[in-house]
């Protein structure tokens, strides 16, 4: 609602389904600044005065006559399909998780979808509690270079009172994803199409699969072929709990004001591009490797491409763009530097190295090596026996990344080419963004999560399914088949795999007892923040994080593997040698020793786990629980071992 009263105010959108599109987008950066700002200063009270007064003046925009002409029942019907199908896929995906069963036990599905949101709901905890910059407290509190506006918006969705683990795997998925679809829709209504169009279109966009499915053909030509994982990048399984919906939500808002630029009315043009322009620079707080692509694209067509009567919005789009993301940019430089960018994720040129690992994953046993991406360097690319298999990745990546969306090129280019300047327009930012994204995806990896550079495709693989709608309308109006059972056989299955696969019929992946909730409880009632706790997660649930940072909102010397290698090789090895070394069955003195060098003032024993030497006197025994004990390092030089 706030949002709606800076679009109304601004008069943006040309209809009510627009605006409604443009005011979550611009809400949830309002969102986000006011929830930092307010942690910073005056607690969650502020938040709660922001959301007061911006829903009495968005209550009062929507309810004034703002000129905008009604979406129609078939615009609603459209949105509403759409709609569903989002709310569809993130309670068949992430809803389930964390919810309590009958015995209080909390239940999660799916490790993507359980991990992720984890790790998400700990540093929201930690910036609630300790304000900027961003503490990571998987590997002791330091402080992360990881993107703000997301956690500003979990931050601000609780200080209006709703729990954490409902903000991290249901209400903000939730609004992301619908907010995602109804921009799809909108768009499609913008270039032209039909409510079935726009309907498909929403659908597709959170529910469009990836062809890897058909690679299993290949076994009846005698060739051996495995499912590869990854290749859901290419689909909406990340849709229902990444901040990448987000941010595509907000950059398909962005190409939505673009689509209504207009030499007959500059006034609003001048504004709409202000705002697109902002809305791009957000996106580098929401999710670089959306931001990248959209970023450059926008500025390559201010430069070159743009219909002569959208230059200069698109110039001030572009201007406005750049000088908001420069101080993001150099704050997170700062503190990259000050922190020895430990955490800061690292893009490398590695041509074709993804591809290839993901190529020798299929046709071997599925699983991913990444030790060749490790050991690349540039001038292998001179040994021509390296370019038949970089090749045949690059053919394969772009195979899996387009599937489907391949029906919608022919109508980008002819939207491309329109007669109005600002259809035009949008189309040629999203598909030389898209573009860009697939060339990234092929280019580029990540340290130390190689294969999260695939997520560059994002703008193709998301922001190409309006034209597949337009495209499959086309040919249902000339009677053509063949396009919507192609599209329909390519989508589905990729589709139907995680609804269904990694989704609804996911198995538990994790169980976390009521009586550890207790016990987390009772840790966060002792343990100041900003202390941390050494507890054995690391080397007993690896692939889990620690309840000690999630539940309790407390940081922990090491935890979950994934998580840890944001450290220096060195230090992640020398943090689970102090862990396994306190829960090991060795010397009592050099268990001692490792937990005063891991600079943890804490430490949890689970039941489980017990120590194998006597915690007293240098450790003081502060809780106990039926899960576990809790004790404080004192103060003391430690004696002699028994």
């Amino acid at each position: 609602m706030p949002g709606w009263a800076v679009v109304r105010l601004l008069g943006l959108g040309r209809d009510r389904l627009e605006r409604l599109v443009l005011a979550i987008a611009v809400g949830r950066v309002l969102l986000a600044a006011v929830a930092m700002l307010a942690t910073a200063t005056v607690g969650p009270w502020g938040v709660r005065s922001y959301a007061a007064a911006g829903m009495a003046a968005g209550l009062a925009a929507w309810w004034r006559a703002d000129g905008a002409s009604p979406a129609g029942r078939s615009a609603w019907a459209a949105a509403a399909a759409a709609a569903l199908a989002a709310l569809g896929l993130v309670f068949a995906v992430a809803g389930r998780n964390g919810l309590p069963a009958a015995d209080g036990t909390l239940l999660f599905h799916g490790v993507d979808a359980t991990n992720d949101p984890l790790v998400y709901l700990s540093i929201a905890r930690q910036f609630i509690e300790s304000g900027l910059p961003l503490a990571y407290p998987f590997t002791g509190g330091a402080s992360t270079t990881s993107t703000y506006l997301p956690y500003g918006v979990m931050a601000g969705l609780s200080a209006v009172g709703n729990s954490l683990p409902d903000v991290v795997f249901r209400l903000a998925p939730s609004i992301d994803a619908v907010a995602f679809a109804l921009g799809a829709v909108a768009l499609v209504r913008r270039l032209g199409g039909g409510s079935g169009a726009a309907a498909l279109a929403g659908v597709l966009t959170v529910a469009g699969g990836e062809p890897s499915y058909w690679l299993g053909l290949l076994r009846s030509l005698g060739i051996d072929v495995s499912a590869v994982d990854a290749f859901q990048f290419f689909g909406p399984y990340l849709f229902a709990f990444n901040p990448v919906t987000p941010a595509m939500g907000a950059a398909l808002a962005a190409v939505l004001l673009m689509a209504g630029f207009s030499a007959a009315d500059p006034a609003r043009t001048r504004r709409a591009a202000i705002v697109a322009g902002l809305l791009v620079a957000s996106l580098f707080e929401t999710k670089v490797f959306v931001f990248a692509p959209m970023f450059v694209a926008l500025l390559a067509l201010a430069i070159w491409g743009a219909p002569a009567a959208t230059r200069r919005p698109i110039r001030l789009a572009a201007g406005v763009a750049a000088g908001a993301s420069l101080p993001l940019v150099a704050e997170k430089l700062f503190w990259a530097s000050r922190f020895a960018g430990r955490d800061l994720t690292a893009f490398v040129a590695c041509p074709g190295c993804v591809p290839r690992a993901l190529v020798r994953a299929t046709f071997g046993d599925g699983s991913v090596s990444f030790a060749e991406i490790e050991a690349f360097r540039i001038g292998q690319l001179a040994d021509p026996a390296l370019w038949p298999a970089t090749l045949g990745g690059c053919v394969l990546v772009l195979a899996m990344a387009l599937g489907a969306r391949a029906f919608g090129l022919g109508e980008l280019w002819q939207k491309a080419q329109a007669a109005d300047p600002g259809a035009a327009a949008a189309s040629r930012w999203l598909g030389l963004a898209a573009a860009l994204g697939l060339g990234a995806a092929l280019l580029i990896t990540t340290r130390p999560h190689y294969l999260n550079g695939l997520q560059f495709a994002f703008v193709a693989t998301a922001g190409l399914w309006p034209y597949v709608a337009l495209a499959v309308a086309r040919a249902a109006a000339n009677r053509r088949v063949a396009v919507p059972l192609l599209v329909l056989g390519l989508a589905a299955p990729g589709a139907w795999q995680v609804w269904v696969g990694l989704g609804a019929a996911a198995p538990p992946s994790a169980a976390v007892p009521a009586v550890d909730l207790a016990l987390m409880r009772g840790l966060r009632a002792e343990v100041p923040p900003g202390d941390v706790v050494l507890e054995p997660s690391v080397v007993a649930h690896p692939d889990f994080p620690s309840p000690v940072a999630w539940a309790a909102g407390r940081s922990v010397v090491l935890t979950l593997s994934s998580a840890s290698r944001v450290l220096p090789e060195y230090e992640r090895e020398e943090r689970h040698r102090q862990v396994a070394t306190v829960f090991g069955r060795g010397d009592r003195r050099q268990a001692l020793r490792a937990l005063r060098a891991s600079g943890a003032g804490w430490l949890l024993v689970p039941k489980p786990l017990p120590l194998s030497f006597a915690p007293a006197p240098e450790l003081e025994h502060v809780l106990a629980n039926p899960a576990g004990d809790l004790y404080r390092l004192r103060d003391a030089a430690p004696a002699e071992p028994r």
